[in-house]
């Protein structure tokens, strides 16, 4: 298999525009990939779902053919490839992506290539313009170089939520809860994200709601 140049490497940093870049090595063979993104994950969540019994090797597959950017491989030389090698990169790929992975980790260090855009963080003007509307608690929460702040999710906007994703299968909750709460950045736009960032800011948003043990104090009378 070809090495990787820093030609190549200059392109691979281009085609991946905003989205970072990283490098694992298996058999003496690199690997550049980068992550999913929401509508990627999308449609693989929706190709699960109609497809019965997938295998974890072909959702592996998946996952790598989405987020695998070098070298290109073709079925016979992905058929040489050492049995752990497509699971491994398709671990790493969820994990930069922010989705939870189960199961064992591997032991191959994925090295930065190329890292987010690093944006400044919520500044002090925003902060106080919030906190003189707001009427509830915010946080903070920082990940793929931007700073996110959330609000809590009401009843009323949960239940109409879920009563359109009843109604919606193929309605992303965990997007539609991100944006509703979102407060800064305005307009949030999932698509651009990694998959995994609405999943984050959902989570965050349920547990600063309410939902969770460790975000409620209770005392014996």
């Amino acid at each position: 298999m070809e090495k990787l140049t820093k030609e190549i490497l200059e392109g691979l940093r281009k085609q991946a525009r905003e989205r970072p870049l990283f490098s694992a090595e298996f058999s003496d063979q690199e690997f550049v990939f980068t992550t999913i993104t929401r509508s990627q994950y999308a449609e693989l969540e929706d190709w699960i779902r109609r497809s019965q019994n997938v295998p974890t090797s072909e959702i592996d597959e998946q996952i790598v053919e989405r987020g695998l950017l070098w070298p290109n491989l073709d079925p016979i030389q992905r058929s040489m490839l050492t049995a752990g090698v497509i699971p491994s990169l398709s671990r790493m790929i969820q994990e930069k992506s922010y989705l939870s992975v189960d199961g064992d980790v591997t032991n191959v260090a994925a090295i930065l290539l190329k890292d987010y855009e690093r944006e400044e963080d919520v500044q002090e003007e925003a902060i106080a313009e919030l906190k003189a509307v707001a009427t509830y608690p915010m946080k903070a929460v920082n990940m793929c170089g931007k700073s996110f702040v959330v609000r809590p999710i009401f009843r009323g906007e949960l239940s109409g939520i879920r009563r359109r994703g009843e109604t919606d299968p193929s309605m992303d909750v965990d997007s539609e809860i991100a944006k509703l709460c979102t407060l800064y950045p305005k307009g949030l736009d999932v698509e651009h994200l990694p998959a995994g960032v609405a999943s984050v800011l959902s989570q965050q948003v349920l547990l600063l709601s309410g939902f969770g043990e460790n975000m409620v104090t209770v005392k014996a009378l």
